[in-house]
């Protein structure tokens, strides 16, 4: 059994079709991914949902919010709700993604959260109101 060198990570999709990930803490000798499952090692291609095995990028810091908002909307029931964000999260590669809270106030890294949703900032411009052509 091999400990990774580089952080790597499973990425499965659970039982309400959700895409999520988890650590790799090992390769068998046969170069799989081992991760740990119930205080196991278990291979990761036999995970119930197995999709992929990646090199991780992991979160090295968090940013305010700074004013930026999120709307969720659904376009066939014709609804829409906006709320601010907590945060943003850093990861290693230099990306930034938005951190929002659910109706129970759990944060979520909002790219791992299924639904249609738009990010806004108040200070921003329109295309219009700048002269320009909107949507161009």
């Amino acid at each position: 059994m091999l400990v990774p060198s580089v952080p790597t990570e499973v990425v499965y999709v659970n039982e309400n079709n959700v895409t999520l990930t988890m650590p790799v803490h090992a390769w068998d000798d046969q170069g799989r991914a081992l991760v740990l499952v119930r205080n196991r090692l278990m291979r990761a291609d036999e995970m119930t949902g197995f999709k992929a095995v990646r090199e991780a990028n992991p979160i090295v810091g968090v940013a305010p919010g700074g004013g930026w908002k999120i709307t969720w909307f659904d376009k066939d029931e014709g609804w829409e709700f906006s709320q601010p964000l907590v945060a943003w999260v850093i990861r290693a590669d230099g990306s930034a993604e938005p951190v929002d809270t659910d109706s129970a106030g759990d944060a979520s890294v909002v790219s791992r959260v299924g639904g249609d949703r738009r990010l806004s900032h108040p200070d921003e411009v329109s295309d219009a109101a700048e002269g320009g052509v909107p949507g161009a």
